[in-house]
């Protein structure tokens, strides 16, 4: 008989916040499930150690994928899925109690619903902890409704996210070179299924400068990552019903927007202050003059202190 919930942890270089996740995980009361780690061949002495994890956690396995790569490591994840419903949970976040039960019951109760999230709390390198709502309704209805959430506010935490494996089934995996490879499958998810929603607080993401997406964003080359932006919304876009596209398609530029901002606050938080100043320049594409000053200013003020508080007063 098949268990209820597959949980996949992927993990590069990342065993120190590995280790929190389990046992934020295994805390959990609900027992109809299989826990997998995926190491992404880490090159940091990690492995060997990974490996023994399964001592301190009975019934964990540890696996390795050699191939590297977030999507990669993602889609090795999915064909891994023993269970009804999947979820790929990360190694920086903190599972809250009832996540997996409150998932699960929800699933099983709304058989449209391909894949449901819940709302999560950030956290920051500090401890400051701020509610992320990432949905109003239980229920958006597959097609434009669910798509129009996606393409204009997709801030849902992928650790939040159980997906019915059927889903993986009928409509294929993470698409390899893409800068949001998750918030795509959700919206390919939404166009055959409705998206459910928990407005409880099931998930604690924990963000610092070295998570791993967000160093990737960092190192890429800003030709890259604003063509990798382009290519994702008109993918997306490309999901809608033809007389939405158009209307969509002006709208889902703030999403490259932040992108690029984001992806110049964290270069310089790393003192890259020159490649800062190139995804900023890339931005104003998609806003106007006046909301890019405000926003280049703030990052670049935000990065500062970033940089004095950790580098000369040694902010832990």
């Amino acid at each position: 008989m098949a268990i209820k919930i597959s949980i996949r942890i992927p993990t590069l270089n990342n065993y120190k916040s590995l280790v929190i996740a389990l046992e934020s995980v295994f805390s959990q009361d609900f027992e109809d499930r299989d826990i997998v780690v995926v190491d992404n061949n880490s090159d940091d002495g990690s492995w060997p150690i990974t490996q023994a994890l399964p001592e301190r956690f009975p019934g964990l396995r540890v696996l390795q994928n050699p191939q590297q790569g977030l999507a990669e490591n993602w889609n090795f994840c999915v064909k891994t899925f023993a269970g009804e419903y999947g979820l790929i949970f990360h190694t920086d976040d903190i599972m809250l109690p009832g996540m997996l039960r409150e998932t699960v019951d929800f699933l099983d109760e709304y058989p449209t619903v391909g894949f449901v999230h819940t709302n999560c709390t950030d956290m920051t390198e500090a401890g400051k902890e701020t509610l992320r709502i990432t949905q109003e309704k239980p229920i958006l209805k597959k097609g434009d409704e669910a798509l129009t959430k996606i393409a204009l506010d997709c801030n849902i935490a992928c650790s939040t996210v159980v997906v019915r494996k059927e889903c993986y089934e009928k409509l294929g995996v993470f698409i390899a070179g893409n800068p949001s490879p998750d918030a795509e499958m959700w919206a390919r998810i939404v166009t055959k299924y409705d998206m459910g929603h928990i407005s409880e607080p099931l998930v604690k993401v924990v963000s610092h400068i070295d998570s791993y997406g967000r160093a990737a964003l960092s190192k890429l080359p800003p030709a890259v990552i604003l063509k990798q932006w382009e290519d994702l919304g008109n993918k997306i876009i490309s999901y809608f019903s033809t007389e939405q596209q158009a209307i969509l398609s002006e709208k889902s530029k703030i999403s490259g927007f932040n992108a690029l901002s984001a992806a110049a606050y964290l270069a310089w938080c790393q003192q890259r202050w020159i490649r800062g100043h190139q995804f900023m320049m890339l931005a104003i594409k998609y806003s106007s003059f006046f909301d890019w000053i405000l926003v280049y200013g703030k990052n670049l003020l935000r990065s500062i202190k970033y940089v004095i508080s950790h580098k000369i007063l040694g902010v832990k």
